[in-house]
């Protein structure tokens, strides 16, 4: 049986390949190899030089290349890079020793450089605002008026006293005061006392003048207007012009308390009977800065609803004697040892002067107003009735178990 030859198809996959075609496969190997190296380095770019996998793929570099030569040898790997640097050592890792950061940025800046915090502008010389201007939008110039200012009767002779004081923001230059008076319903009686020099008056400084006495014997009966003064000469220059003088008032007339209605302020009282005036004869009587020292007819006395204020009891007998309602605001009481059933209910007593009368006996200040009136340290409470009194530090007997024990210091104004 012959053996048949095989499927010209079978036969010619079988046939070798010719020797011809060995080169060609040896390139293609070599590239596929090249490939396979250039993905690895791409993906460790961020460390390798990628210039050497550029030239292997570039088709300009390889176009004269023996493809029987060896690849080009990757890259070495930077062994300089600690492997536990962290983030913090990369920050600081150039900067020399001496360069290290402050810990306070603006310890070494200049004075005018310093921040600034705003706050309200003040008559100060500097930029409290923070807006670059100095002092804006103020009137930082002094303010000249009275503190206080009084006429009263001493005897034959008139005392007139009283102070000025700077309400601005800057000092008041050296000046003058000067008291002017005249006769109300005929200003042909005047005079005046002559001016008194004053020194220069910081901000919120105060002066007291030198007491001025004048002699009234010789002057007619009637009423009588004091001027106080200030800055005679407009020597300063003001923030305010128009509070430069302070009046008070004086009745020269022996029969003032007969008059209705009753206007005796400032009055010389001390000789005066007040037994021969009955209840609720002097209710709005204008006794202001009355003179009563001394008087030992005022026992039993009803004042209740005159207007006391200032008015001098120093001395007087005021046993019994009623001041229900009336206005005793810084009224001399001191060195009066005869307080005894004396009524103040209802009474304002605000900066009242007791100091040196330290007996007091039944003395009623129901609902009255004590405050910053002044007593002496050792003054014996148990004298006083108390009833939603107004204590003179300011606060109420009834929130101190219905007393101003330990309460009586007088409150600064």
């Amino acid at each position: 049986m012959g053996i048949k030859d095989p499927h010209p198809l079978a036969q010619k996959a079988s046939q070798p390949k010719p020797m011809a075609d060995l080169p060609l496969l040896v390139r293609t190997g070599r590239w596929l190899l090249v490939l396979a190296l250039a993905s690895s380095t791409l993906a460790c770019s961020n460390i390798l030089d990628i210039s050497a996998i550029d030239d292997a793929q570039s088709p300009d570099a390889d176009a004269g290349q023996d493809p029987n030569d060896e690849p080009p040898p990757l890259p070495d790997v930077p062994e300089d890079l600690p492997p536990d640097m962290d983030t913090e050592d990369i920050e600081q890792a150039d900067l020399p020793d001496d360069q290290d950061l402050p810990e306070d940025l603006t310890e070494d800046l200049p004075e005018d450089m310093e921040e600034c915090v705003p706050s309200i502008e003040f008559c100060n010389g500097e930029d409290d605002n923070c807006d670059g201007n100095i002092d804006e939008n103020l009137d930082c110039r002094p303010d000249l008026t009275f503190g206080f200012f009084k006429v009263q009767v001493r005897g034959d002779a008139l005392l007139i006293s009283g102070s000025i004081i700077n309400n601005g923001f800057t000092t008041a230059p050296p000046g003058q005061t000067n008291v002017f008076f005249e006769r109300v319903d005929n200003q042909n009686a005047s005079g005046e006392l002559g001016a008194q020099d004053h020194p220069a008056l910081a901000s919120g400084a105060q002066y007291i003048l030198p007491n001025f006495e004048l002699s009234w014997q010789n002057a007619t009966e009637g009423r009588w207007r004091f001027n106080l003064s200030i800055d005679v000469g407009a020597s300063a220059d003001e923030s305010n012009e128009d509070n430069n003088v302070a009046e008070a008032f004086i009745t020269f007339d022996t029969n003032c308390l007969d008059n209705r209605p009753i206007d005796c302020q400032g009055a010389d009282l001390s000789d005066e009977d007040f037994g021969d005036y009955g209840e609720g004869y002097f209710q709005n009587a204008n006794l202001r800065n009355a003179y009563f020292e001394d008087n030992e007819d005022l026992s039993s006395a009803d004042l209740s609803g005159a207007d006391l204020t200032g008015a001098n009891f120093s001395g007087a007998n005021l046993s019994s004697v009623k001041f229900n309602l009336c206005t005793l605001d810084r009224a001399n009481f001191s060195n009066t040892d005869t307080l005894s059933s004396t009524e103040f209910v209802r009474a304002s007593l605000v900066g009242a002067n007791f100091l040196g009368s330290s007996e007091f006996s039944s003395v009623n200040v129901t609902r009255a107003n004590l405050s910053s009136a002044r007593f002496d340290d050792n003054v014996d409470t148990e004298g006083f009735e108390w009833d939603n009194t107004t204590c003179p530090d300011g606060t109420n007997s009834n929130d101190h178990n219905g007393t101003c024990q330990d309460h009586m210091s007088a409150r600064r104004q």
